[in-house]
Order: C-alpha cells, then sequence, then structure tokens
C-alpha cells in the first residue's frame, strides 16, 4: 500500500512544523497502522473467500480462520516492508522498485521454485527472513496435514506422495507446526514496522526530510556531453558555426525567405458551435497582430479552435462537433484548407530530449520541405540545411544548435516549438498559451518574436488566460469572448470607456475586462458590440485568394518516412543513459537468479523442481522486465507520435514499423545480458547450441511482453490503467503457464488463457530443449529416463 505515502509525508511535515516529540510520531504511527488493520481485513477476506469457496478447499471453517489469518499477516507483513522501502530511499518510485526486487526474491525462496535444501549457504538468509516462505508453509501444513491419504499408484515412478504428511516431505516442509510459522511470520512484522519507524523518525529529526511521494518515472541523470547541456560556445566558435552556410543563405533569402509578407492571410470564424449549441458562459481571450477575427466563445473552445484550423485537434469527435463558417481572405473555407496556410503550436510541447535542436529541426525539416519533392530520399540536404539555418537565425536559436532539448530553457523550448510550426512557411501561426508557466523575461521574449513573426507579414493569433499589462500593450488586436469585443487594443480602452466602464489607472484592462464579462453583464456588451459592429466594417475584401488554391499538404512517400522515422529511433538511443542503467540492472538480475538457482544438480528427481522453476522464473522475469521498459520509454513517444502525425508529418503505421524494427536489437542485448549470466551460473551446459536455443526463446518472450504492453496502452491510453491490466493478465498467464497448474486441470471456459499465454509456451520450450537433452535421471531407486515422463506430467 505505496498510496499511503502522501499522509507519510504529511506526518513528516507536521512534527517538523510543530517540533513534536518521538513519542508523538509514534501515535500518528500506531494509529496509522490500526486504521489499516480493518482495511487489509477486509481486502484479505473479499480476495480469499472466492478462492477458498471455488477452489474447493473445504476441510471445516476452522480451516478456513487459520487460512484467513496467515494471509492477514502476510498482507500486514506487505506493508511492513511498504514502509521500511519508502522509509530507506526516501523516493516512491525507487522503493516501489526496490519492494518489487525483493518480493521477487522471497517469492524465489518461498519453497516452491527451488528445494530448501539446494539453496546456496550464501543466500539462506534470505530464505529465513522471507515472509512469503513462512506463509506458503502454513498455508500447506493446515491444509496437507487434514490429507489422510492420496491415490496413487506407489509402484509407478511418476508416484512421489501417499499422504499429506508425504507431500509435505517431498517439498522438504519443516518438521515446525503451521502455528510455528504463523507465530515466525507475526514476528517479521514486528520487525519490520519497528525497522521502519526508526527510519521515518530518522527523516523526521531532520530539517528537510526529503520524502519525494510522487511518482516519477523520468530520469534525472546527466545526459550527452557538457557542451549539449550547457551554452559554452564562444564568439568565435558560434561565428564558425554559422559561416559556412549563412552566405548561402543570404543570398538565397529572397527566394526562400520566411517572411510572407506578399502571402499575408487573415481569418475569420463566425458563430461557432460546440455539439449544436453555443458556448457562452466561460470568459476567453485571444491576442494577435495584423488582420485577425478569431470569435471565440471559451477557453476550451479557443483551444479547439486553433487546433482544428490546422487538423491538429485531439480528437475527432470534439472536431466534428465543432460548427461555424471559417474564412479565409474573406473566401469561404474549412479546415482542411487552411492547413495550407497556418501552423498551430499547442500549449504543452512534446520533444525527444535526448535529441539536439539541430538534430530535431533537421529531422521535421526534412518531412516539411522534402514533401514538395519528389523521389525516395525526399528533399535535397542543401535545401534541408537552408531552411533549418533561416529558421534557426529567425528565432534565435542558432548559438543552441547542439544543445540537448532537454536542457533548454522554457522560453527556448517554446521557441523550438515555434520553429517546428515555422518549417512549414506558415501565413497564420496559432499559438496556445505559449508563456504559460514562464517568468516576466522568458514570456516577454516569446512574445516580441512572436510579435516580430508578424511584422515580417504573418497572422499571429495567442490565446492566453489573464495576460500580464505588459504583455498586452505588445498586441495589435483583441477578441474578448465572442461578440463582446472584437477589435484593435488601443481602442478597448477607450470603446469599453464609451460605455461607462473606464479602467482603473493602475488596474490591467484585460483584468478589468474578465471581470466585467464574468460578472454577467455579457448579454448587454454582445448588444453594444453589434451595434458598434454594424457601423464599421472589416477590411478583409482586397485580400480574397481563390479557395480552390488551399491544398492540404502533402507527405513525404513511405519510403521516405521509413527511412527518416528510423534514422530518428537509432539516433535517440545514442545519449540514452537510460539504456545503459536498464543494461546493467539487467545483469545484475541475471547475476541474482544465477545466483539462487548456483549450479543445479540433476542427481534425483527433487531436483526437477529446481530446474523447473529456474526456467519458470527466467520467463517471467524477462516479460517483467522489458514490459517495464516499454511502460516508461513509450508513453513520451506515443503522444510525441501522435501530435506530429496529427500536423500532417507521417503516417502512424511508418512509425510503428520502425519503432518495433529500431527496439529488437535493444531488445536482443538486454536478453542477453539477463539470459548470460543465469546461464552461466545455473550450469544449464549441453553446447552452445542449447544456448542459442534458449536465447532465442527468452528474446521472443521478451517481445511478446514489449507487444503486449504497446497493445494496452495503444486501447486504454493510460499509462497506470495499462499497467495494472497487463499485471493482471500476466497473473493470469503465470498461472496458465503450466507449473502452477496441470494442464489438464484447467477449467474449459479458461482454457483459452492457457494456449495464448506467452508463459506457457517461453516455459516449455525452456523445458524442452533442456529436459530433451538428459538421457538418465535416477528416479528413486529404480530407473527411468527424467525429460519426457516430467514434460507429461507438466503438460
Amino acid at each position: 500500500r505505496l498510496s499511503s505515502c502522501p499522509e507519510t509525508a504529511i506526518a513528516l511535515r507536521e512534527r517538523q512544523e510543530y517540533r513534536g516529540a518521538w513519542y508523538q510520531f509514534l501515535c500518528w504511527y500506531w494509529t496509522k497502522l490500526v486504521a489499516e488493520l480493518p482495511a487489509l481485513l477486509v481486502l484479505s477476506v473479499t480476495g480469499f473467500v472466492p478462492v477458498f469457496l471455488l477452489v474447493g478447499i473445504r476441510h471445516s471453517f476452522k480451516v478456513y480462520v487459520y487460512m484467513q489469518l496467515v494471509l492477514l499477516l502476510v498482507g500486514w507483513a506487505a506493508i511492513g516492508l511498504a514502509f521500511l522501502t519508502l522509509g530507506a530511499l526516501r523516493h516512491v518510485t525507487l522503493a516501489l522498485m526496490v519492494y518489487a526486487a525483493l518480493l521477487t526474491l522471497f517469492v524465489a525462496f518461498g519453497g516452491l521454485l527451488i528445494n530448501v535444501t539446494d539453496i546456496p549457504d550464501w543466500l539462506a538468509w534470505l530464505h529465513y527472513i522471507s515472509p512469503v516462505k513462512y506463509a506458503y508453509e502454513a498455508m500447506m501444513k493446515i491444509f496437507w496435514k487434514r490429507v489422510g491419504s492420496i491415490d496413487c499408484d506407489w509402484t509407478l515412478d511418476g508416484c512421489v506422495a501417499l499422504s499429506g504428511d508425504a507431500v509435505l516431505e517431498f517439498y522438504s516442509m519443516e518438521s515446525r507446526s503451521a502455528l510455528g510459522d504463523t507465530l515466525i511470520l507475526i514476528a517479521i512484522c514486528c520487525a519490520l514496522y519497528f525497522v521502519a519507524f526508526g527510519l521515518l523518525l530518522m527523516l523526521a529529526n531532520k530539517r528537510v526530510s526529503g520524502l519525494q511521494w510522487r511518482y516519477d518515472w523520468t530520469f534525472k541523470g546527466l545526459l550527452g556531453s557538457p557542451q549539449q547541456r550547457v551554452e559554452r560556445t564562444t564568439q568565435s566558435e558560434k561565428h564558425a558555426v554559422t559561416r559556412s552556410s549563412m552566405h548561402r543563405v543570404i543570398e538565397r533569402k529572397s527566394r526562400h525567405s520566411t517572411s510572407t509578407a506578399g502571402d499575408n492571410c487573415y481569418i475569420q470564424v463566425e458563430t461557432p458551435r460546440v455539439g449544436g449549441r453555443d458556448v457562452s458562459d466561460v470568459a476567453s481571450i485571444t491576442l494577435g497582430w495584423n488582420s485577425l477575427s478569431l470569435k471565440t466563445q471559451t477557453h476550451s473552445e479557443s483551444k479547439c479552435l486553433l487546433s482544428d484550423a490546422t487538423g491538429s485537434a485531439t480528437s475527432d469527435s470534439w472536431r466534428e462537433s465543432l460548427k461555424g463558417d471559417v474564412t479565409l481572405n474573406g473566401v469561404a473555407s474549412s479546415s482542411q484548407k487552411l492547413v495550407a496556410h497556418a501552423a498551430y503550436v499547442a500549449r504543452k510541447d512534446l520533444f525527444y530530449e535526448t535529441l539536439t535542436v539541430e538534430e530535431h529541426m533537421h529531422f521535421h525539416a526534412q518531412l516539411a520541405v522534402g514533401s514538395s519533392r519528389a523521389g525516395c530520399c525526399g528533399a535535397s540536404a542543401e535545401l534541408v540545411l537552408e531552411r533549418v539555418e533561416m529558421i534557426l537565425d529567425e528565432c534565435e536559436l542558432v548559438f543552441k544548435r547542439h544543445m540537448l532539448i532537454r536542457y533548454l530553457s522554457a522560453a527556448d523550448v517554446k521557441l523550438l516549438a515555434i520553429a517546428t510550426a515555422l518549417l512549414s512557411d506558415p501565413s497564420i501561426l496559432l499559438a496556445e498559451e505559449p508563456t504559460r508557466g514562464m517568468d516576466f523575461y522568458a514570456s516577454q521574449r516569446v512574445v516580441l518574436k512572436l510579435r516580430q513573426l508578424a511584422r515580417g507579414g504573418r497572422t499571429v493569433a495567442v490565446t492566453m488566460t489573464h495576460p500580464s499589462s505588459h504583455l498586452y500593450a505588445l498586441f495589435d488586436a483583441m477578441c474578448l469572448v465572442a461578440d463582446v469585443y472584437n477589435g484593435t487594443v488601443r481602442e478597448a480602452v477607450p470603446y469599453f470607456a464609451s460605455l461607462g466602464y473606464q479602467c482603473p489607472q493602475y488596474m490591467s484592462p484585460v483584468d478589468y475586462f474578465m471581470r466585467l464579462v464574468s460578472d454577467g453583464q455579457a448579454t448587454l456588451f454582445k448588444e453594444c458590440w453589434a451595434t458598434h459592429y454594424s457601423t464599421s466594417s472589416v477590411a478583409h475584401s482586397e485580400h480574397e485568394a481563390d479557395p480552390e488554391t488551399a491544398t492540404c499538404r502533402r507527405r513525404l512517400d513511405m519510403c521516405s518516412q521509413l527511412s527518416l522515422l528510423f534514422r530518428r529511433h537509432v539516433r535517440l538511443m545514442r545519449y540514452r543513459v537510460v539504456f545503459g542503467w536498464h543494461a546493467f540492472w539487467m545483469i545484475i538480475v541475471g547475476v541474482a537468479v544465477g545466483l539462487i538457482f548456483l549450479q543445479l544438480d540433476l542427481d534425483d528427481q527433487k531436483d526437477i523442481q529446481n530446474w523447473a522453476g529456474a526456467f519458470f522464473f527466467l520467463v517471467v522475469l524477462q516479460m517483467l522486465a522489458l514490459a517495464y521498459r516499454t511502460f516508461v520509454f513509450l508513453p513520451t513517444e506515443m503522444a510525441v507520435a501522435q501530435r506530429e502525425h496529427r500536423v500532417g508529418g507521417y503516417f502512424m503505421a511508418c512509425w510503428y514499423v520502425t519503432k518495433v524494427l529500431a527496439e529488437l536489437p535493444a531488445l536482443l542485448v538486454l536478453s542477453v545480458l539477463l539470459f548470460v549470466p543465469a546461464y552461466l551460473l545455473i550450469g544449464i551446459g549441453h553446447g552452445f547450441k542449447l544456448y542459442l536455443y534458449m536465447q532465442m526463446v527468452m528474446w521472443l518472450a521478451g517481445w511478446s511482453a514489449a507487444g503486449m504492453a504497446s497493445l494496452l496502452l495503444g486501447l486504454l491510453r493510460r499509462v497506470r490503467v495499462a499497467l495494472f491490466v497487463y499485471m493482471l493478465l500476466l497473473v493470469l498467464f503465470v498461472a496458465f503457464g503450466g507449473l502452477l497448474i496441470n494442464v489438464d486441470d484447467v477449467p474449459d471456459y479458461f482454457i483459452w488463457l492457457h494456449y495464448i499465454s506467452p508463459v506457457k509456451y517461453g516455459y516449455e520450450a525452456m523445458l524442452k530443449l533442456f529436459w530433451g537433452r538428459i538421457g538418465f535421471l535416477a528416479c528413486g531407486g529404480g530407473d527411468g529416463s527424467g525429460s519426457r515422463r516430467y514434460l507429461c506430467y507438466c503438460g
């Protein structure tokens, strides 16, 4: 229950503020544990009662009470372990990872996957502190002690037990009673909570506890070289960077200029409607330069209008529900026709942080500039370079071209988003809250750059929520809600003053206008503006354009898209230090698995349990590790890809194919790093050919896990929900994987899960590859071949 992390953080802060003694914090800790017990009891009962009844454990209500008590204690121990890891690491994400690693070790030494007598001596202590071991042994003893006899022909080699006591002996259960296991489990719970309290008390005694209780999967380490993190370029180096290409830019700037003064456009949207009804209850403001007539009614509608105008709406149903008359230079148009003239800068900037500014711009320039060129390779390198140089120079990013996007300031990131939009040479630039989250100087820098673009001949429209006074004075035109005011910024204050609403001298005009509209006087202002608007005219007829010229931008051909996307996927892995850490941890996990099942023997049939547990453990760990990598990296990459696809960059099919192909080598490397140490330490042997076959099986199991994670992310669109569903499916696949339940006993209505389980096929393939090479295995005093008989037993 790591969801209690916010409560722990609040308790630590309250103790620091009130400077309470240790016993006061102990009171909170004790009351927290007592308050958790009823919830833990309810969850334990609701989870175990259906299992008890459906499995058919029976043997009386007394058995149920004993088993329920054991499950309650093991759940309590799990909460204590969570408190312990949180207090030791002070970071909920790291605590969750370490908790999962400890739980994996406790499961490995729980008594099912490896025989107790075969555990290495230096790891035996994990076996004796594992709450999974004592709970598992207690449940086994409670059940099998009440089983008098088992139908089994003792003359057959496959008969391992004739009674419940023989079953316990076969699994090397100690002579200790179930009550003894329960008492030890209680002692482990008390020890976990005692140590956790000590660690949390140490945090509380510090002036700043440093407890980070929010989930955060982003990598906090350093990426790239120092030059890619900090702008250290000297003036001579700056000149040397641009000297080779800027002269060509200057020579051709008249022909390839980004300032489209001769193609100036203005956009007008009349009577927008969402879902068949007008939305006019919430105030919003749209500011801009040059000819602007954006009549929006709410902030949500402004956002929808800007994205719809460029075909970049985040929801097709929302875009289809937006209705209204859209004109371009006075000619009736549509969002599809506006795509050729407009570009949209979203509020949230989505970039690949491990790319440099130049690499990002070069990729998008090939998409934007190359779309007008024929051939499989897109635009020429010289044309793309010239385009990138001009845009970087125009957006003042030339001297930060070699910096990773991760280390750019907020203003630079927004300028990079604007530069990306300018690559298509739009006449209309629509920006949604470009100064959100910025300080005074950063927001002024962005707005001045947008104003400079407008002075070059573009129409720039910006939506803002409560812009400051110093930004308000930099705009030319303002659109306040719909039909309230739509005119120049200079005339706004005199207009409202003529209506009897004089703006106070030391108050921001924008705040004053928004307050007037929010006071319920929107209807009055609309009537006044309708009267004022009927006596004036909007000079837009002189720029009328042929609507047939507004054609949609073309995409690159599929061959060029595949080439560009694959190269970018490969380049993204170049600076990915996270991959190095992931590879390091895969080696650690492989070594840990090898040490757990160190140099397994093949002396008798009890060793079959060890080998089966080792192969099953490897397959499940492989699927967990590679799925984790997918859940960490893929959501951000999918968000970037969807946005680039919506603006007409490339087909999603091309992105997906190149993503899968680029991931295959990484998955293979990680699979090798996990399996090689385990293969050598376990002592599988039997030659290099067997290793290759098993490595292929492990790689395919990991690939299937990554594919299942990608499928769930695409279907559910929420990382936490997808992760929860993935873990649920993995539990089912593990249950029907062939180790925990015999194939013949799988219910008919669940047999389909058995046949689609990647765990089943990976586990069976590993078993067949290994046991197929075992010619002889001692069998309780008789002779026999171990492989086929055991496979028949396991399914």
